[in-house]
C-alpha cells in the first residue's frame, strides 16, 4: 500500500513549522488544521514522556499513523548510526518529532503495520538532508512509501475506563503498540488515539476520543470521575448562559432592525418563543442546508440550539445534563 510520509519536527536551525516539515500534497487548508491540532496534542508535556507515544487520527477521508519519539531514542530503537548532531538543535535542545504516514482511509483493505525502522527511515529521507539549511519550507510529497501487509494476528484487548467522550486504557510499552496497530487497522471513522499520556492534567482535558495512560491515572480517574463529571456540567451550564446573553442582542438586531422596537424586547424567554414561533415553517434540513453553504444566520444558529436544548430536556434529562455538543457546535 502506497502512503505519503508526515513530519513535524525542528531542524538544526528551524523551529516548528504552522503547515509541518513534510506533508502530502493533498492535504487541504482544513487538513492541515485539523492534523496540526492533534499533533501538537500529541506532544503535550513532552518532558514528562517515557518512551514514546503512538498517534492514529482519522478524520473520515484521511487517516493518519505516526510516533512522537525524541529522535536520538528512534535511532536507538533500530540500532542506526548516525551523527548526534541530529539529536540536537542549535540551542541545544533535545529533538523530538512527530513522524507519521498518511492514507486515504478507504484505501486501507488489508491488515497493515509500521514500526521504528519505517519511522527512521522517513527520517532520514526528509530531514537528513535538510537539517543544517539555515531557510527550510514545507516538503509537499505524493504517496511514494510502501507499507507492508501483515499477519499477526489480532490482540485481543481489554475495554477501557469512559471518561465524557473519551475511552482510556491501560499503557505498557507492549500493550499501545497492540492498540496503535488496533486503531490503524480500524474500520471506524472520525477518532483521534494517542497513547502514552501521563500529566494528570492532560488526561483529564484530553482532545483524544482515545488513549492510553499508567495505572495509577486510571485508579485516580474511576474515584474523581462523578466530581468531574458534575465539574463538567456546571460548566455546560455557564456555557449555555453566556450563549444566551452573547446572542441576545444580536438576535434582537436581527428580528427587530427598528431601534424602538428592539429596546421593548425585555425576556429571553419571549426572544426565545417567538424565535421558534416566526420559523416554524423552516424545518431543520434547510439550516443545515444554509450552514453547509455558508449562509446561516444568528437565528438559525440560536434555532438549533435551543431546540437541542429541549429534545435534549424532553429525552428525561435535567437542566444540568445539557451535551457539550449542544453548546460547542
Amino acid at each position: 500500500m502506497k502512503v505519503a510520509p508526515l513530519v513535524h519536527s525542528r531542524t538544526y536551525y528551524n523551529d516548528f513549522l504552522s503547515g509541518f516539515l513534510v506533508r502530502p500534497e493533498y492535504f487541504s487548508s482544513e487538513d492541515i488544521d485539523w492534523a496540526r491540532q492533534l499533533i501538537r496534542a500529541s506532544t503535550a508535556d513532552i518532558d514528562l514522556m517515557q518512551g514514546e507515544r503512538y498517534v492514529v487520527l482519522d478524520n473520515g477521508r484521511i487517516r493518519i499513523a505516526g510516533i512522537v519519539i525524541v529522535t536520538e531514542q528512534l535511532a536507538k530503537r533500530t540500532g542506526t548510526i548516525i551523527d548526534k548532531k541530529y539529536f540536537l538543535d542549535d540551542k541545544g535542545r533535545n529533538v523530538y518529532a512527530f513522524i507519521g504516514f498518511c492514507m486515504k482511509a478507504s484505501d486501507i483493505e488489508h491488515h497493515i503495520e509500521v514500526s521504528y525502522p519505517d519511522f527512521m527511515s522517513v527520517f532520514e529521507k526528509y530531514v537528513i538532508p535538510i537539517w543544517e539549511e539555515k531557510l527550510v519550507e514545507t516538503q509537499l510529497v505524493k504517496d511514494d512509501i510502501s507499507i507492508s501487509e501483515s499477519k499477526r494476528a489480532k490482540a485481543t484487548l481489554s475495554e477501557g475506563v469512559k471518561l465524557n467522550n473519551t475511552t482510556i486504557y491501560e499503557s505498557n510499552p507492549d500493550l499501545d503498540y497492540q492498540w496503535f496497530l488496533y486503531y490503524l487497522n480500524s474500520k471506524q471513522e472520525r477518532f483521534a488515539f494517542c497513547s502514552n499520556i501521563t500529566k494528570y492534567a492532560t488526561l483529564k482535558n484530553s482532545v483524544f476520543t482515545s488513549l492510553t495512560t499508567n495505572p495509577n491515572n486510571i485508579k485516580r480517574l474511576k474515584i474523581d470521575i462523578p466530581s468531574i463529571n458534575q465539574a463538567e456540567k456546571d460548566k455546560e451550564e455557564e456555557s449555555y448562559l453566556e450563549f444566551k446573553k452573547k446572542y441576545k442582542k444580536r438576535l434582537c438586531k436581527e428580528l427587530y432592525p427598528d431601534p424602538e422596537i428592539k429596546s421593548q424586547i425585555l425576556s429571553d424567554r419571549d426572544i426565545t418563543e417567538q424565535i421558534i414561533e416566526q420559523n416554524r415553517d423552516k424545518i431543520i434540513n434547510d439550516i443545515l442546508n444554509d450552514i453547509f453553504s455558508g449562509k446561516i444566520t444568528e437565528t438559525d444558529h440560536f434555532i438549533i440550539v435551543e431546540l437541542g436544548y429541549r429534545l435534549h430536556k424532553a429525552a428525561g434529562h435535567g437542566d444540568n445534563q445539557r451535551p457539550v455538543s449542544i453548546v460547542k457546535k
